[in-house]
């Protein structure tokens, strides 16, 4: 745990024997707990993890994420219900990364109950896709959630990347343009959405690009390019973004409602920077 003004480490959590973190949490809208993703993997389930934040984040409760491989998981506007991406994929430390279960593999997007660890609700993907791991989540403030996937079948597949879903609906299965879809190599690294909760933004490094989808009903609405780029966080003004790159790069990037209008600014650092990033309200430290 690290302090956001100093950059210091304030706390480490240590994790019960025969469980690992999967690297997402989230805390509470009071600030009371923090929640973790975890493996189970001595009974080959996923987790989540409760830890009690003004205890100096010691571990006070654990309950079922109803699937397997939960990656990143989070806080809904109520305050209570939690959005869990079960990736679906099997590991254990014995075999390193390998990936133990990809013709068993049942992903899905779950909704439980953060006081009480019950399933609210829950959604997989139709059997044709069972390959897809659900792994990033985002949400607007009105909780229309989109979550991303990457896919463990042939590269020659063309399956969807990105669905948008709200609790009680259908799940809803986006596609780019064909070409678009190609250049995203059946990878999405992270998303995020704006400031306004009107787009969300899709990173796919493996393909160099950044999609971006209007929240209201799905629709298309462009793509960049940037190479190796992955880390996305909403900028302070509607329909805007920094994304950041494993060469060290920041873009600021304004997108339009309608249609694609970037206007990038780009800076290089000696930082080469890894996965995801988040914005951090300054006067919420100061």
């Amino acid at each position: 745990v690290i302090d956001t003004k100093t950059g210091q480490i304030r706390h480490r959590m240590e994790n019960h024997a025969g469980r690992h973190f999967y690297g997402h949490g989230v805390f509470s809208q009071d600030g009371q707990w923090f929640y973790t993703t975890e493996n189970d993997f001595t009974n080959g389930q996923g987790v989540i993890g409760v830890w009690d934040v003004q205890r100096d984040y010691q571990p006070v409760d654990t309950f079922l994420s109803h699937g397997i491989g939960p990656h990143e998981l989070i806080m809904l506007s109520d305050g209570r219900t939690l959005a869990v991406a079960n990736g679906g994929i099997q590991t254990h430390p014995d075999t390193g990364r390998a990936k133990l279960n990809l013709e068993q593999m049942q992903p899905s997007l779950t909704y439980l109950d953060s006081h009480q660890g019950t399933l609210l609700e829950q959604h997989c993907l139709p059997p044709v896709w069972h390959k897809n791991s659900i792994r990033h989540l985002a949400a607007t403030p009105d909780d229309c959630i989109c979550f991303v996937m990457q896919y463990q079948g042939p590269a020659s597949a063309a399956p969807p990347l990105i669905g948008l879903h709200r609790k009680g609906q259908p799940v809803q299965l986006l596609y780019a343009p064909k070409a678009v879809q190609k250049s995203m190599r059946n990878y999405c690294g992270s998303v995020c959405a704006d400031t306004s909760g009107t787009i969300f933004a899709v990173s796919s490094p493996k393909g160099g690009v950044v999609t971006f989808w209007q929240a209201k009903d799905g629709h298309f609405l462009g793509y960049s390019h940037l190479i190796d780029g992955c880390g996305i966080a909403k900028g302070q003004r509607p329909g805007t973004f920094l994304l950041s790159n494993g060469a060290g790069r920041l873009i600021h990037i304004q997108i339009g409602q309608q249609q694609l209008k970037t206007t990038l600014t780009a800076k290089k650092t000696q930082i080469h920077w890894d996965n995801h990033m988040t914005h951090i309200p300054v006067s919420s430290f100061g």
